[in-house]
Formats: C-alpha cells, sequence, structure tokens
C-alpha cells in the first residue's frame, strides 16, 4: 500500500496554525517572563531595605546619604566604595569592590534589576538598576529615621535610571524614576516595606522626607 505524504498546501496550513498558536502563546509568555522578573526585583529591593535598616541602627539612627566627603578627594556614593572603607554597598550589600561609574550591571548582581540590564543612558548617569532617595538626606542635611513620622510612605529606594532619584519644583523628577515593570516602578519604603507604584502615585510630599 503506498504510503500517502503532505501535499505543499497541507504542510503550509500546518505551518500557518503553528504560527498562529506561537502568536497567541508569546504574549502570554512574555507576561509570565515580566512578572518573574518583577518578583525577582522586589526580593532584589527587599534585601537592599533590610541593608539599610542595618546601617541605620549601626549608625545612631541616621539615614544612608546619597554621597559622602572622600578624605582623599571627591566622594563615596552609597554604591561605590573599596572593600575595608566600610561603606554602605561593601558592607552591608557584600558589593566586592568599587562598581565602575556608568557600568551596566551584570546579571545576577544585587544592583541589578533583572528587566532593567542596560537603563536609558541619561547625562550623567550612573546607570544602575536602582537609585536611593535624594531627598533622604537632602543637602547634606543628615536625618534620623525616628524623627520620620510617617515611614511607610516615604520610599527609600526605587528602580531608577540613575543612582538616585528626586523632587524638583512641584514634581517627581519623573526622568529617574523608572516604571520598567509594567508602568510600575518597585520601591521600599522606610518602615521596610516594598511595593510597586504608578508615577502618578507619587508627589513631593512622598518624595521629601521632612522630619
Amino acid at each position: 500500500m503506498k504510503k500517502k505524504s503532505f501535499t505543499l498546501i497541507e504542510l503550509l496550513v500546518v505551518i500557518a496554525i503553528i504560527a498562529i498558536l506561537a502568536a497567541m502563546l508569546l504574549p502570554a509568555l512574555s507576561k509570565a517572563r515580566e512578572k518573574a522578573h518583577a518578583i525577582a526585583c522586589t526580593n532584589k529591593t527587599k534585601q537592599i531595605s533590610t541593608a539599610l535598616m542595618l546601617y541605620t541602627q549601626d549608625y545612631d539612627d541616621f539615614l544612608l546619604p546619597e554621597r559622602q566627603a572622600n578624605p582623599s578627594g571627591g566622594y563615596i556614593y552609597w554604591f561605590t566604595g573599596n572593600p575595608g572603607e566600610g561603606y554602605f554597598a561593601n558592607t552591608y550589600l557584600g558589593m566586592p569592590g568599587s562598581i565602575a561609574p556608568k557600568g551596566i550591571m551584570s546579571a545576577g548582581n544585587l544592583l541589578d534589576c533583572p528587566s532593567n540590564h542596560n537603563p536609558p543612558e541619561i547625562a550623567g548617569s550612573y546607570k544602575l538598576g536602582y537609585g536611593i532617595n535624594y531627598e533622604m538626606n537632602r543637602n547634606a542635611k543628615l536625618k534620623k529615621i525616628t524623627q520620620v513620622k510617617k515611614p511607610s510612605v516615604h520610599p527609600s529606594f526605587s528602580d531608577a535610571k540613575d543612582y538616585m532619584f528626586k523632587a524638583y519644583g512641584d514634581h517627581v523628577w519623573n526622568d529617574y524614576v523608572y516604571t520598567v515593570h509594567n508602568g510600575r516602578a518597585n520601591m521600599t519604603f522606610l518602615d521596610g516595606h516594598a511595593e510597586p507604584r504608578k508615577l502618578g502615585e507619587l508627589n513631593i510630599n512622598i518624595i521629601y522626607i521632612n522630619p
């Protein structure tokens, strides 16, 4: 008995069906992957938030400044510093050595958001996955976490396009907060919790921290 083979038309129909099914499944797979990235990002921000709590305990409740003067000149930023200097990234995040300015975070790095390996270029930016709230210690006026009346309202770190984010005039500087997770940015708050926020949910009263 002669074995029947596919005709060209039948083969094209099968290929078309496979293409349609793939087109239907890919968006769902993409959403599932982003959901997984957002969860991994939240876990990272919680680790950073926990590190901040440990820092405040060790430094008489003072909040972490976005940078400090370096005795040898220039500044030591919250994410830089060499082993032995005792600064935040090394002591509390366990980062090995200093992080090169404008360097793209390597996958798996605690400061690398899974959805934000290569943040958009901003003039003078350091291109980290996360940024610190500049307003925590604006103009080098150090504040204590115990002075903050509503710590659950004020963010400490966020998905960002730079090493920090801040308010400017009467609005949040949206060039820096990065809503990379389906229109939301993962944020940690001064009471230690983390949650995603839309940019429209932020205002200067939330970003500014006035004891």
